[in-house]
């Protein structure tokens, strides 16, 4: 320490303590969090492809209407459209779960609103039923 004073063991082991308590709640916290968040579900805007994400962001579905079917040139990058959609919207939630377990410290979702771009984000707030 640069004031020359050396922490005595019983102070570091109270510092130890202190950071295990804080580290569990941080994992109880994003535990009861993780818990609550919700699927992901994103529907093209024809409502012919829909791609729903797990929890863990996983793609659990995809469903095809077989009018899609009709447009089968198109049909790869129609799907990769609503995946990206339906990420950007797990991305959304995730970023509001940060804020929650980190505080004010930092403000996370301002820097994904920075980073993503408005036509996503605008996808993702109505895929999450906020528009």
């Amino acid at each position: 320490m640069s004031d020359g004073h050396v922490p005595d063991l019983e102070e570091m082991l109270s510092r130890l303590d202190q950071m295990q308590r804080d580290a569990e709640a941080t994992l109880a916290k994003f535990e009861e969090l993780h818990a609550d968040m919700d699927e992901v579900e994103a529907v093209s805007e024809d409502g012919y492809i829909t791609v729903r994400l797990n929890a863990d962001g996983q793609v659990v579905h995809i469903g095809i209407a077989e009018q899609a079917m009709r447009a089968r040139q198109t049909l790869g990058n129609a799907i990769l459209a609503v995946v990206a959609e339906a990420n950007a919207a797990y991305g959304v939630q995730m970023a509001e779960m940060a804020q929650a377990l980190g505080g004010s410290g930092v403000d996370i979702q301002a820097m994904v609103e920075r980073y993503m771009p408005e036509d996503v984000r605008e996808r993702a707030n109505r895929t999450l039923g906020r528009d």
